[in-house]
């Protein structure tokens, strides 16, 4: 979710220049990502040792006695007895439980078919370097009674906050009329058209939360005891997660800049940083915990992504996020995911570990047990000089990608180490999904006014990369490579259309 300096960076395509290629579609593009020195286990769902849930019991405690377990515990003994733990602490483990219910009640035969519980995700810890994290995961995911086996890749870290703008009113063209923006006016005069109704949540991990131009909406952490706003830690600044929320729902006297969804009836934010082992890879917690603090219909932008061998990723390459997510969305949580920053074709993923249930791990929107039910979100180049808007250079792209907004030039909010602020430049897939989410906001408040009932995350996809909205802009002869953008003009009319009950 990089932010890029005003204008082109040299040597890189803009819309009116020859864009990006594809990658060879005949080569899957195997990457696990950069390991964080932990190995995921997945203990196999019919598995004796997956019904003990006893928080204070470590890996080697869950599996001895167990007959079916002893391959697993000859690997650790020789490993050396490294230490283990749940993925999840006993606060998110009783949240997985809840999900776990919740899906049984509202599809189960869809949760036993596609759902994988966190309650059955181990780590094992191989920071101290005693062995290679891919070798480990590789080996354990074939032994019985494991269902499958990872090394976990790093969270990647915001990128700092772009310059500081000066004191003034700013231009947001990106929420101009199409096909310069997503056309906020046409959604804006409508009843429900600045979000109404609707309840936004922003997982990532650090806000300024006192902001004024997010306060009007008293910005609310969802409390844990591990997992904290890391804005002020140790030198971080949350101007990222400032960002993000701002271009949703900026509001207030005296405010420089106003969200997309300004309306909305919540704004709270969860993040995935526990400040209790400095450690910030607990995503697949912070989405099951936004998931239960909200309701059908509702918004949660994920706003993290993966360091990858090749490029970041989406965050739902790591298998406790993807189903996380995947659980969100059978819940009726519409989800909005940044597709990364990494100038890659995400629909070519594959995961070097092939899971026994499910074989070749790659992502997906086409209705598999792959497909998270997400709105992917890409990021093009700011309409310039009517040329239109060709994707960013950074941006990932492919088959997955639903749909995209502006990845540059985007004013919005931010922060110091000392003070609030506002930037004309927040960039990457970050801005473009916050556009996004701010969009899915409007059209959800549309249809609430409209019809008393929410769309649900597959109608929602759709409308969002319908290709009603605008293109992008691309070679003669050549394939989408991050879809359209939304044109809250033709949203709304699509919204008009719909049958009174969905």
């Amino acid at each position: 979710m990089t932010q890029t300096p005003d204008g082109p960076r040299p040597g890189r395509p803009r819309p009116d220049g020859p864009q990006p290629g594809r990658p060879d579609p005949a080569r899957p593009d195997l990457d696990g990502g950069v390991p964080d020195g932990f190995v995921v286990v997945v203990l196999a769902a019919d598995s004796p040792v997956d019904r003990d849930l006893d928080p204070d019991r470590d890996l080697r405690g869950v599996l001895q006695g167990s007959e079916e377990s002893g391959r697993l515990l000859e690997v650790l003994d020789r490993l050396g007895g490294p230490p283990t733990s749940r993925l999840l602490d006993p606060a998110a483990l009783e949240n997985a439980r809840r999900i776990d219910a919740l899906l049984r009640e509202v599809d189960p035969e869809g949760a036993v078919r596609t759902h994988r519980s966190r309650t059955r995700f181990w780590r094992i810890d191989l920071r101290d370097g005693r062995a290679d994290p891919e070798r480990v995961a590789a080996e354990i995911a074939q032994l019985p009674g494991v269902d499958t086996a990872y090394a976990e890749a790093q969270v990647a870290r915001p990128p700092g906050a772009p310059a500081a703008a000066p004191a003034v009113m700013f231009a947001q063209d990106y929420l101009a009329p199409a096909p310069t923006g997503v056309g906020a006016d046409a959604a804006w005069s409508r009843p429900g058209g600045r979000g109404a109704g609707v309840r936004v949540v922003d997982v990532e991990e650090g806000w300024r939360l006192t902001h004024p131009a997010i306060v009007a909406k008293n910005p609310s952490l969802l409390p844990d005891a591990a997992r904290v706003n890391r804005d002020g830690i140790g030198g971080f600044v949350g101007d990222h997660g400032t960002s993000s929320v701002a271009v949703v729902a900026a509001s207030g006297t005296g405010v420089r800049v106003l969200g997309l969804a300004p309306d909305i009836t919540s704004l709270d934010v969860c993040s995935h940083y526990d400040a209790t082992t400095d450690t910030d890879m607990h995503v697949s917690a912070a989405i099951d915990q936004a998931v239960l603090a909200i309701g059908a219909g509702d918004v949660l932008l994920v706003e993290v992504q993966r360091l990858a061998a090749g490029g970041v990723l989406p965050t739902e390459i790591d298998l406790a996020d993807f189903h996380a997510i995947q659980d969100a969305t059978t819940l009726g949580r519409i989800v909005v995911e940044a597709a990364g920053n990494g100038f890659r074709d995400v629909g070519l993923w594959r995961h070097p570990v092939s899971s026994k249930r499910d074989g070749e791990r790659r992502l997906s929107n086409d209705g598999s047990p792959f497909d998270s039910g997400a709105i992917m979100v890409g990021a093009c180049w700011a309409f310039d000089n009517g040329v239109g808007h060709g994707r960013h250079a950074d941006s990932n792209f492919g088959a997955r990608v639903d749909c995209f907004a502006w990845g540059e030039k985007v004013a919005t909010a931010t922060a110091t180490a000392t003070t609030a602020d506002y930037t004309t430049d927040f960039s990457g897939t970050s801005s473009a999904s916050a556009i996004i989410a701010g969009v899915v906001a409007v059209t959800q408040g549309l249809n609430l006014a409209a019809h008393g009932v929410a769309l649900g995350p597959p109608r929602m996809r759709e409308l969002m990369a319908d290709p009603a909205g605008t293109p992008e802009t691309r070679p003669t002869g050549t394939p989408p490579t991050i879809g359209y953008m939304p044109d809250l003009g033709g949203v709304a009319a699509a919204v008009d259309a719909l049958p009174a009950q969905r």
